[in-house]
């Protein structure tokens, strides 16, 4: 259960740095998007599917 856990943070960390940074290229500011991405992973987080972890 701990793996699964770690990996399931691992994975929404990396979902943060990947839509931050593309957020970033769209000339937003970084404070901008962090709150984007936070957002995309909350919203995430609300589907509760395992396939909602896919970068668009």
């Amino acid at each position: 259960m701990c793996r699964r856990r770690k990996g399931a943070q691992i994975l929404l960390n990396n979902v943060i740095e990947e839509t931050a940074k593309k957020l970033v290229e769209s000339k937003k500011s970084k404070v901008e998007a962090l709150i984007g991405a936070f957002e995309t992973v909350i919203s995430l987080q609300e589907t509760k599917s395992p396939f909602a972890l896919t970068l668009s």
